[in-house]
């Protein structure tokens, strides 16, 4: 997880949210995304291995730094796993939504990178202890 230390908050948040992006939107988990929404033998077991491994321990990641960071007093807000899930939907939602329909390549590229930083900076406004 990358750290913040000397970093500000935006650029730390950016820099999260790019690496659960870019283990969520690999080929890999897209093609097993792309698996897991339609019905076969075993796919119970298959969508319990990558919950564990996919957006929601994603999620739970980012939900975890984000209530240390308002432990801390850089961050305010009402739940950190909320706040998490509300800012994967934003960031990668859309694009693994396109990857598993073919209308664009599973990875990051620079529109997602775009999309990333929009994202965390857009929340890291809604998060900024008042001054």
């Amino acid at each position: 997880m990358p750290q913040d230390e000397g970093k500000d908050l935006p650029q730390a948040l950016e820099a999260l949210l790019l690496a659960l992006a870019e283990r969520v939107l690999s080929a890999e988990a897209v093609g097993m995304f792309k698996l897991l929404i339609n019905d076969f033998p075993g796919r119970e077991q298959a969508l319990a291995t990558y919950a564990g491994h996919g957006v929601r321990h994603s999620a739970s990641l980012l939900a975890d730094w984000l209530a240390e960071r308002q432990r801390r007093g850089l961050l305010r807000m009402d739940d950190p796993a909320t706040c998490a899930e509300l800012l994967l939907a934003m960031a990668i939602a859309e694009p693994l939504r396109q990857m598993a329909l073919g209308l664009a390549a599973p990875g990051v590229d620079a529109a997602l990178r775009a999309r990333v930083r929009a994202a965390a900076r857009l929340c890291y406004e809604g998060m900024r202890p008042a001054s």
